[in-house]
């Protein structure tokens, strides 16, 4: 053998070499990507570090098999790959924009790739959630058969949702939530019931419990298409109170809808009060200010002090539980609405009459329904908006 054929002998070893070694890293890299993401996503799905590198390489099975099926899969086609790259490389050399054209559609494949790869992640998450909320809600419902909760009223299984959440119990609370809602539909006496404290316990929930507010987000899609097909006072009241215990609340839509149902509700004044009372939070966090005051219907410390004094004697004499909950719900927004009085009356600059309601809240009801923190900072709130401190909506 001449020197020039060793020499050809010798490069084409180092070729092969090369061109072998870079397809195994490729390959090996590629497996390790996939391998890491099984990984992350298990660990998200609740096991710890150890435990979820095992079960992804259980799954993949014997990774050196793959990744030595994958490189002697493209072994016949070495020659072909050699001669197409000593091709691209002599095109390369024709010219410098085709060059940088290359670069940056490969920036941009590379990127579209991230990008499926991110999305299908958190397709497979989404999917995992949704497999577990319906087995969940399955042997909710097996075991709710058996205990005969079906025959339950709705006031029951509000209590027995409201014991769910302090027992741990979160699925079955989100099942006896739902069960609530639907048999309080069917008793007209629990319907404002239904639109305040079942609501906000549920949006209690919700904050820690994503399947709780997946079912607090289904709610709100029904009631905004009962209201399109029916628009009462009633839908209407139902539609603000879930709209504000969404986190994060959409203040903006419950504001949008009531306006909307102003124009529309005039010959139901008693739901239209129930939906300005409701609405009355959505418009102090959107800063319409002047729409507070308007639709107030106590706006002096007398008239607070009043309404607070009747409330209470009421709350005296009934013996209905339902009567019970709602008027101690209404001593608790009194006692919310003076406090955004306090604000609304700083925002616009009308002071006649607050230090009267600052004195009535500071002094009369319980700190837990009026804290002082809560007065102190809506003065403030106030105050920074009528001097434009406070960025407007």
């Amino acid at each position: 053998m001449s020197d020039g054929d060793s020499i050809r002998v010798e490069s084409n070893r180092w070729w092969r070499r090369w061109a072998r070694g870079s397809r195994e890293a490729r390959i090996r890299r590629e497996f390790h990507d996939h391998l890491s993401a099984c990984t992350r996503d298990l660990i998200e799905s609740g096991l710890d570090p150890a435990a979820a590198s095992a079960e992804a390489r259980a799954r993949f099975g014997d990774l050196q098999s793959w990744i030595e099926n994958c490189r002697l899969e493209r072994s016949p086609a070495e020659t072909s790959w050699r001669r197409a790259f000593l091709v691209a490389s002599v095109a390369l050399l024709a010219a410098g924009i085709v060059a940088a054209w290359s670069w940056t559609a490969r920036q941009d494949s590379d990127a579209s790739l991230q990008t499926h790869r991110s999305l299908s992640r958190q397709l497979s998450t989404a999917l995992k959630r949704a497999e577990d909320r319906v087995a969940s809600l399955r042997t909710a419902h097996r075991q709710a058969a058996r205990d005969g909760v079906f025959e339950w009223s709705g006031t029951r299984c509000f209590r027995a949702a409201t014991a769910a959440v302090g027992e741990g119990r979160h699925d079955d609370a989100v099942f006896l939530f739902d069960l609530a809602r639907q048999k309080m539909t069917l008793e007209p006496e629990y319907r404002g019931v239904r639109g305040s404290f079942l609501i906000s316990s549920l949006s209690d929930l919700a904050a820690r419990h994503q399947p709780a507010a997946a079912l607090l987000a289904d709610w709100r899609d029904e009631a905004e298409r009962r209201i399109e097909q029916t628009p009462s006072g009633s839908n209407l009241q139902e539609f603000i109170a879930i709209s504000r215990g969404l986190h994060p609340p959409d203040h903006a839509a419950a504001v949008a809808a009531w306006e909307s149902g102003q124009a529309r509700l005039d010959a139901d004044p008693a739901w239209m009060k129930a939906c300005d009372e409701a609405i009355r939070p959505s418009l102090l966090a959107e800063q319409r200010y002047a729409a507070f005051l308007r639709i107030a219907d106590v706006v002096t410390a007398e008239e607070v002090a009043d309404r607070y004094g009747a409330e209470i004697e009421t709350s005296r004499g009934l013996e209905s539980e339902a009567d019970v909950i709602l008027s101690r719900g209404r001593i608790a927004l009194l006692c919310r609405h003076a406090i955004g009085l306090l604000e609304a009356m700083h925002a616009t600059g009308d002071l006649r009459g607050s230090a009267a309601v600052e004195d009535w809240l500071t002094t009369v009801p319980p700190r837990t329904l009026a804290p002082e923190g809560a007065i102190r900072a809506a003065i403030d709130r106030g105050t920074r908006f009528h001097t434009g401190a406070l960025p407007t909506r």
